[in-house]
């Protein structure tokens, strides 16, 4: 009777040590996959709004009127509890006298035009030299609205459906595809530009879904129109606008990286932005470069405007790397405790 009582036992222990797993296994898979359970990091990313929570509310709400568009409610729920801390420094063009009407990138007229007429400007005025300071952070989530949002979101989704994106999972999709911002360029609505102008990389690409062909396609027509330059801008300290990006025709690795992304994500390819602060092997500075994901699951590097993503290669001659980051949407483990 004893030994009958203790396997009863041991069975309803068992019992209930599958119903609590069961449990927990549900409650895992509920956490992660619904967008309510991360109520405090929405209230979190509503309180740093301010008074732009109402633009990102807007969002909310857009996307929670259609059960059919629960993934992209899932999207803005993904940007919006990430988007703390992300923005650029906004400059202040100013002479000696503290103040500047001329504007350096008013036309496109590549950089050594626009380094000539800055010294003809501060000659023939005598005030000294145009210089950009006075620096503000403009935080995404205090300025961006909610159309802007929804745009990204909307054409971000059209683009996972093409034939080399659709293979993408959603973690791949938002953390690669679906952000507005690639590093710390100003907030620029340019999703819905590149996507409806994508035409030529479609007719180039033919019948191929191969992203590092698609990415070499794309990097060998910016190479036509963009260059490396550094010195020449030495003078500006931010990173260009698309309209000062071209007004330069070219810039340093950081805006050529954005125009290069720009064009990538629109039509789906999933690319990060990749950084080593120094070289191993020089007492140069460092790189940055872009990261196109294989459909194998590996990032091939590329460096934008210059050498195109070759498999199993890293594209750096004779610089060696001693550490790599990448720039990541997503907020790093931890920053909610």
């Amino acid at each position: 009777m004893t030994s009958s009582l203790t396997f009863k036992l041991i069975g309803m222990l068992k019992f209930w040590s599958w119903v609590l797993m069961l449990f927990l296994f549900l409650s895992c898979n509920n956490k992660n996959d619904t967008p309510s359970t991360d109520t405090e990091r929405l209230n979190l990313a509503l309180h740093f709004a301010g008074g732009n929570s109402a633009e990102l509310r807007k969002v909310l709400d857009h996307y929670s009127s259609d059960r059919k568009d629960s993934l992209k409610l899932r999207a803005a729920y993904f940007l919006i509890n990430n988007m703390i801390g992300k923005g650029y420094s906004q400059y202040q063009e100013v002479n000696s006298f503290g103040s500047c009407s001329y504007d350096l990138f008013s036309r496109s007229i590549g950089i050594d035009s626009i380094c000539y007429f800055k010294k003809r400007y501060e000659d023939s005025t005598h005030s000294g030299k145009i210089l950009f300071t006075k620096p503000v952070f403009k935080e995404d989530i205090k300025s961006i609205k909610s159309s802007e949002l929804i745009e990204n979101i909307d054409f971000a989704f059209l683009a996972w459906k093409l034939p080399w994106a659709k293979t993408l999972t959603f973690g791949e999709f938002e953390e690669f595809v679906l952000p507005y911002r690639v590093e710390k360029e100003p907030l620029q609505n340019w999703r819905k530009y590149f996507f409806m102008n994508s035409k030529w990389i479609l007719d180039r690409a033919g019948a191929t879904t191969d992203r590092i062909k698609i990415a070499g396609i794309i990097n060998d027509s910016l190479k036509r129109r963009y260059k490396y330059t550094n010195d020449a801008i030495s003078f500006f300290p931010g990173t260009f606008t698309l309209k000062e990006l071209n007004a330069s025709g070219g810039g340093r690795c950081g805006d050529l990286n954005t125009i290069a992304a720009y064009w990538l994500r629109a039509i789906g390819i999933p690319t990060a932005s990749e950084f080593s602060p120094f070289w191993s092997n020089s007492n140069y500075g460092g790189h940055s470069w872009l990261s196109v994901l294989d459909g194998n699951g590996k990032f091939v590097p590329m460096n934008a405007v210059y050498d195109n993503p070759v498999r199993d290669s890293l594209p750096f001659k004779d610089a060696y790397l001693a550490k790599a980051y990448r720039w990541k949407y997503a907020m790093r483990p931890g920053f909610y405790t």
